[in-house]
């Protein structure tokens, strides 16, 4: 199981999708320690076909394709409910991560905080 979920819900975020995913292969945590989870709310872009072929370079994406569309909260809620890491993190189409934002350092001091 991964240490880290980071969910990116998507409507329609293509190439700013493709840049978030990107940017989170800047997380300085192992591949195996976090997944990247994307939950397509049934975009008419091509945002899944983009997320497929980064799915062949980054094996730690994962995608959930909505039958219909859901609404922004209820795909937020779909990405909760699907993520398997202790942790979880949303990052949204347009966001990116970099290593400034410690992320691995965050974990670390949730991992050791025991109350």
């Amino acid at each position: 199981m991964p240490k880290l979920s980071i969910v990116i819900p998507n409507y329609n975020g293509g190439e700013n999708l493709k840049r978030s995913i990107e940017s989170c292969k800047t997380i300085q945590i192992t591949e195996d320690n976090y997944e990247i989870l994307i939950v397509d709310n049934k975009s008419t872009d091509n945002s899944v076909n983009i997320v497929t072929e980064m799915k062949k370079k980054i094996p730690n994406i994962r995608l959930i394709e909505n039958e219909k569309n859901l609404g922004r909260i209820q795909n937020w809620n779909v990405g909760i409910e699907k993520a398997d890491g202790d942790y979880l993190i949303f990052l949204f189409a347009n966001d990116l991560i970099n290593e400034k934002n410690n992320v691995h350092k965050v974990i670390e001091k949730l991992d050791s905080d025991k109350t």
